[in-house]
């Protein structure tokens, strides 16, 4: 042996070799196959990226294109908004100028009508003006008061005066002043002169003397006022001015007749004030007496009409009295004569049993009787006691010239005679006459000239050989 392969290994040898080479043969053909595969898949795949990254680029410029109308469309938006914004602060500053000149206007209108307009005049302002203006006042007139320190009666009751000067409209105001024992409101009272039925002769009855039918009174001031009617005094609530007023303070320390009427003394009233007895038949009178009382004067029947929720009651009512005084249920009608006196209210209960029944009162004539009676004898009466019947007073006849002088001249409505002069000519039984012309019915005719005195006189005050005064 000589260590050579032999020629079946050379040969063994050979067919591994072929075999290999075959399978290297294989290998390369299929890493070629495999290769080319890769390869197309790898240009596949890089084709599909590129199509990917060119798909991304054509939504980026879809989204950028969007993006820029997008944000074109928001400030185009911004743009309107602030063009509304704009156009509706010039609307809101036009509406607000078209309301200030309205404003302007309608205050110019009130300023026109004399009263002074909230918009012109601020309140605020004008109240820290009245406050100085008080303050100047307690520095250097310390005896005058601002009657009116709130603004409200400004406002509504002032009459201011307006004029311009330049492009100024200038405002004065009129801030009534007055002293300080008048500062406080007067309460005003109406005066009713009730006649009074006389006991002696029921032609006759009693009238009060006063020369005004308005008392200003307030407890607090030692003033007063009186005046003849509303018509003297100012609206209320107004103020008098006294500097042009002709009405005149009167001092209540002194005695006079408002002072004693608002002092209620019966004996005052007859000494300041005085009654006069008229000549003539009751008038036909209603006087309300109080909320629910009426007094009635020479009326003989009386119709009361009272309603419940479902029935009404009507009663006729005939009292024996020339003159008295009836109180009536809430939610009733008083009818008489002509007079017609609504009682309804919104108070009363009309779920309620009616019955209706007239009780009258009956006055009782003071000023008559304190002058025959003693005084201590009547104290248990005032102005407002009533008796529930008529009671007769036999009391001596009035010294006043008989009935046939008056039936000739048809009772002269103007006939009267002082209440206190005829009581004492009726004490001291002389005859008391209310003009010369009825003492000439008596002497008869002669040489004497008719005149007309202002004031009563008797037969004791002419004097016995009295001829009378040419007028």
């Amino acid at each position: 042996m000589t260590g050579l392969a032999t020629n079946d290994q050379l040969e063994h040898l050979q067919s591994i070799l072929y075999q290999i080479e075959k399978g290297i043969q294989v290998a390369a053909d299929a890493w070629r196959s495999g290769t080319s595969t890769f390869v197309k898949a790898v240009e596949v795949e890089r084709a599909r990226t590129d199509n990917i990254f060119r798909m991304l680029r054509l939504h980026r410029s879809s989204i950028q294109t969007l993006q820029r109308e997008i944000v074109r469309a928001y400030y185009g938006q911004v743009e309107r908004d602030s063009f509304y914004e704009k156009m509706l602060q010039d609307i809101v500053s036009l509406i607000f100028q078209v309301s200030e000149v309205d404003g302007l206007y309608e205050a110019i209108q009130i300023l026109n009508t004399g009263h002074l307009p909230h918009q012109i005049i601020n309140h605020e302002q004008f109240k820290r003006s009245l406050n100085e203006l008080q303050v100047q006042f307690r520095e250097h007139h310390p005896y005058l008061v601002l009657v009116q320190p709130d603004v409200k009666y400004y406002y509504e009751q002032a009459r201011p005066k307006i004029f311009r000067f330049d492009r100024h409209l200038i405002i004065i105001l009129d801030a009534p002043l007055t002293t300080a024992f008048l500062a406080k409101p007067l309460q005003i009272y109406h005066i009713d002169k009730i006649p009074l039925l006389n006991p002696h002769n029921e032609d006759h009855y009693t009238m009060l003397m006063a020369d005004f039918n308005v008392i200003a009174f307030h407890p607090d001031i030692d003033y007063i006022m009186a005046a003849d009617g509303v018509h003297q005094l100012p609206q209320l609530p107004e103020y008098l001015d006294l500097r042009q007023s002709p009405l005149m303070l009167r001092q209540r320390a002194v005695p006079s007749c408002p002072v004693a009427l608002l002092q209620g003394d019966l004996a005052s009233i007859k000494q300041l004030c005085g009654y006069r007895i008229k000549v003539g038949h009751l008038p036909k009178q209603i006087f309300r007496v109080g909320n629910d009382k009426l007094l009635f004067s020479n009326i003989a029947d009386v119709t009361i009409t009272c309603y419940d929720v479902n029935t009404t009651v009507v009663t006729t009512a005939r009292p024996t009295g020339r003159q008295f005084v009836v109180q009536f249920q809430c939610g009733c009608d008083v009818s008489a004569g002509e007079f017609q006196v609504p009682l309804i209210s919104l108070d009363c209960d009309y779920d309620r049993n009616l019955n209706v029944s007239v009780q009258a009162g009956f006055l009782i004539n003071l000023l008559i009787l304190t002058e025959f009676f003693n005084e201590t004898e009547l104290d248990i009466y005032s102005a407002e006691s009533l008796l529930n019947t008529s009671v007769p007073v036999n009391l001596p006849p009035l010294a006043i010239a008989d009935q046939e002088y008056n039936d000739a001249l048809l009772l002269d409505e103007e006939s009267s005679y002082d209440l206190q002069l005829l009581i004492n000519q009726t004490k001291k039984q002389s005859t008391m006459y209310s003009s010369l012309a009825r003492i000439l019915h008596h002497v008869g005719p002669g040489n004497m000239t008719l005149v007309r005195l202002p004031y009563p006189v008797t037969l004791n005050d002419l004097g016995p050989n009295t001829r009378g005064v040419d007028p």
